[in-house]
C-alpha cells in the first residue's frame, strides 16, 4: 500500500472509530446552515417509500425525513455514529431501520431494494480514487428501484479560489500533487480536522460529478448550485465557480 493510501486510510479509520467525533458531531456543525436547507431540499425532490441514507451520520435525516410516506434505513461505518442515530428516533418514538456497513464497498443490500437514496454532506468525498466513487454510484444505482432518485452533495472545486488558501491548494492539486504524489486532482489532506491528522477529502469539479453519475448509469436530473450561504441556489454568470457547493439529483434509467 501506497504511504498515501496508508494516510488515508488511517485518517478515515480515526474518523469512524473515535467517540468523540460522534458525540461532537452535532454541535461543531450545529451552525452550518447547509443542514437545515438540504432536509427542505431533500422533502422537495425525493419520492416516498424506501429511503437509503448512506453516511447517515449522527441521523438527523433518518429523524427528520420519518413519515410523510417514507421509511428512511441509514448506513453509516461509525457504531458511535449509529447509537446516537438511534437514541434520536427513540425519542421521537420510533425504532430507526440501521445498518453498519462500509459505503466502499458492496452495499448490504439486495437489488432495487429502495425508491430513492442520498449521501450527503459531501460524504461520498470520502471516497479515496476517482475508479471508488463510480464504483460506489453503480452499486448505488443497483439498489435502486426502476426510476428510484439518488441525492448527493459536493464541495465545488472551482468555489476554493474565492480564498487565498484556496487558490495556493488549487495550484498545488493541479501541479505538485499530480505530479509527485498518488493523489489524484482534487484531492485534499487536512492538516488537522477535529483533531485528526491527515484527513481525506476529495474537492469535485461539476464535470467530474457529471462523468460520475453517468458512469454509474444514472440520469442527470438537476444540478443545484448553493448560494455562499448554502440557503438557496446562486444566480447569474459564473455560477460554476460562484457555486458554494451543488446538491445532485440523479434518477437509475427505467422509470419516471
Amino acid at each position: 500500500m501506497r504511504k498515501e493510501d496508508i494516510g488515508i486510510e488511517r485518517s478515515l479509520r480515526e474518523y469512524v472509530t473515535r467517540p468523540e467525533m460522534a458525540f461532537g458531531y452535532d454541535a461543531q456543525h450545529r451552525g452550518t446552515l447547509l443542514l437545515q436547507f438540504d432536509t427542505e431540499f431533500l422533502k422537495g425532490n425525493l419520492p416516498g417509500g424506501r429511503i437509503l441514507d448512506i453516511g447517515c451520520g449522527t441521523g438527523r435525516h433518518v429523524v427528520g425525513l420519518h413519515g410523510d410516506g417514507r421509511e428512511v434505513v441509514g448506513m453509516d461505518l461509525s457504531v458511535h455514529m449509529l447509537d446516537i442515530t438511534a437514541a434520536k428516533a427513540e425519542r421521537k418514538g420510533f425504532e430507526a431501520q440501521l445498518v453498519q456497513a462500509d459505503m466502499r464497498q458492496m452495499l448490504p443490500f439486495r437489488d432495487g431494494s429502495f425508491d430513492g437514496a442520498i449521501c450527503m454532506f459531501s460524504t461520498i468525498g470520502l471516497v479515496p480514487t476517482k475508479a471508488a466513487r463510480m464504483e460506489f454510484v453503480k452499486e448505488v444505482a443497483r439498489v435502486l428501484k426502476a426510476g428510484g432518485v439518488f441525492i448527493f452533495h459536493v464541495h465545488n472545486r472551482w468555489y476554493s479560489i474565492i480564498a487565498p488558501w484556496g487558490r495556493l491548494w488549487l495550484m498545488r492539486t493541479y501541479t505538485w500533487d499530480r505530479v509527485f504524489s498518488k493523489l489524484e486532482v482534487g484531492d485534499r489532506i487536512m492538516p488537522d480536522y477535529g483533531g485528526i491528522e491527515g484527513m481525506y477529502l476529495h474537492i469535485f469539479s461539476l464535470g467530474e460529478v457529471k462523468e460520475m453519475v453517468a458512469a454509474g448509469g444514472l440520469a442527470l436530473e438537476r444540478v443545484f448550485y448553493l448560494d455562499k450561504e448554502r440557503t438557496g441556489e446562486v444566480e447569474g454568470r459564473l455560477r460554476g465557480i460562484r457555486a458554494n457547493g451543488f446538491l445532485v439529483v440523479a434518477r437509475r434509467r427505467g422509470g419516471t
